[in-house]
């Protein structure tokens, strides 16, 4: 299965996320999960409001943590930054993403 993943700044690139999200991605691997690298322009417009997404959040983006969270929540996005979630206040978490991204994965039938 495919999930586009929305980067941004330009300079992020699929490479990034394995480097930088090595949780995220040693699950989305073990779940056999393709991911489609899509750009963001870092605001929230940038952003799809039609199906549930990847986001990966950046400290160069347009608006706070919080404004994404908030923003992402209603069309179901998953935001993480590094190997951090972005809960729903806009507070990065480093705990507890594995669980959060299967129950996301499963919920969007992205998963069994």
């Amino acid at each position: 299965m495919r999930v586009k993943v929305f980067l941004f700044p330009e300079y992020i690139h699929l490479d990034r996320v394995e480097f930088g999200s090595p949780t995220l991605w040693q699950i989305l691997k073990e779940q056999g999960i393709e991911l489609e690298e899509m750009r963001w322009g870092g605001t929230l417009d940038s952003l799809p409001k039609d199906e549930p997404v990847l986001v990966r959040g950046s400290s160069m983006m347009a608006c706070s943590w919080k404004e994404l969270a908030h923003h992402c929540r209603k069309p179901g996005h998953f935001v993480f930054y590094d190997d951090q979630l972005v809960q729903h206040n806009g507070e990065l978490a480093s705990g507890g993403m594995e669980i959060v991204l299967i129950n996301w994965l499963k919920k969007n039938k992205f998963i069994q």
